[in-house]
Order: structure tokens, then sequence, then C-alpha cells
């Protein structure tokens, strides 16, 4: 077979995967909340963080604009705490691009929390910022004001940087439950976790690439 020849029929399959994830069936949201599962023409906006209980490194979130419907019949897109490093940076590369945030009707935004922030202000109000800055991050693409799903218990308070601020649920577990938290949670923890690998690099003797800035015995060892 040819060059030209594979060219065409790598088009063609991705041609054909496309339309099979278009006509396959759609699962409905089942996160208990009956303004989010049974949304249909709003957009959803997920959010999800990287970092809050770290000794080191950024504070980070990510949010992750999509149709309410949502559903990429990936089983990566799932809970990032349960894929390896690998298929977390498989699931970065696969989606965080242009064509795929076209394809998919998908907006992303990752935001950090610098070091000296976290070092002056309370934690939960860096948390609440880096929500509320990632999401905000979405709506210059967005048709209309979005439902919002963020991870956890803390309130973003979306109303504080915003005129117009949509609601906001938050929701335990939502990055199992909710496609867009999902993917939310793995671009965050692989742009995080990049930053790590950085620091070790900097700051050799921590294993900052390994922990990842969290309190193991070697990084306790390393202070």
């Amino acid at each position: 077979m040819t060059t030209k020849q594979e060219r065409l029929a790598s088009v063609q399959r991705e041609r054909a995967a496309r339309l099979r994830r278009e006509n396959a069936p759609k699962k409905k949201l089942q996160t208990g909340i009956p303004e989010v599962d049974n949304a249909r023409a709003t957009p959803l906006v997920g959010s999800d963080e990287v970092g809050f209980g770290a000794w080191a490194g950024e504070l980070v979130t990510c949010a992750v604009a999509s149709p309410c419907d949502w559903d990429p019949h990936d089983p990566l897109v799932r809970d990032s705490k349960t894929l390896s490093p690998a298929q977390r940076e498989e699931v970065y590369a696969r989606y965080f691009n242009l064509e795929a945030e076209e394809e998919h009707k998908l907006v992303i935004s990752p935001y950090a929390i610098e070091i000296c922030e976290i070092n002056e202000y309370p934690i939960h109000a860096c948390l609440k910022r880096a929500h509320r800055d990632a999401i905000a991050g979405t709506f210059w693409r967005l048709p209309c004001l979005p439902i919002v799903v963020v991870d956890g218990i803390v309130d973003p308070e979306l109303e504080k940087g915003l005129t117009y601020a949509p609601k906001v649920f938050c929701l335990p577990k939502a990055d199992s439950l909710v496609p867009a938290v999902a993917l939310a949670s793995i671009i965050a923890k692989v742009t995080r976790d990049r930053m790590m690998v950085e620091w070790d690099k900097q700051y050799p003797g921590y294993d900052f690439a390994s922990n990842k800035g969290y309190g193991t015995p070697r990084h306790q060892e390393g202070s």
C-alpha cells in the first residue's frame, strides 16, 4: 500500500469512527441532580483540581465545557486517579488540541495558582479562585450561560468574578459521573505532573518527579 493510500485509509477509519460515536446512543447523566441530569440544550462545564493537599507545587484546576449530553464513548475518559500516567498522557494528547475540541464541541481551560499566592492566601480561597478562573476561561466560546458542575464540596463562588454567574453544583465524585469533569481531572493532572517534573530538575533531592509534591516519606526526608 502506498503512502497516499495509507493516508486515505487512515482518514476513512477516522471518519467511520467519528460516525460511530455520533450515532451511538448517548448515556443519560445520573448525578442525582435533576437540573444536570435532565439538561438538554444548555452547555455543561465541569471543573476539577489537582494539588489541593500537596506540600509543594502549584494548585491546578481545569474546566471543560461540553454539550450537556456529551458521551465520548472512550473508556479512558474517567476519574484520573484510576488511570496510569501513560493513559493520562494518551487522553491529554487525544483531546487537548484544536481539532479534537472542534470535533467534540469542547472548550478546555486549565488554570494554575502560583506558589507565592498559595503561601500568601488561605488555601480554600486559592482553590475557589482557581476554579473561577478556569471556568470563566470557557465562557468566551459558549453560546449561553452553562450549567457548572464542580468536583467536591467547595463552592467556587462564581458571582465574585462574573457579572452574570451560572448555576453551580458541587458534587463529590463528579469525576466518576460526568465526562466533562473526568476529562478536566485528567488535563489538570497531566498539567501539574509536568510542572512537578520541572520542579524536580530545579530542586533535586525532594523526588518531585515521583511524588508530585505530596508528603511521601522520601519527600519528608528531603525536607
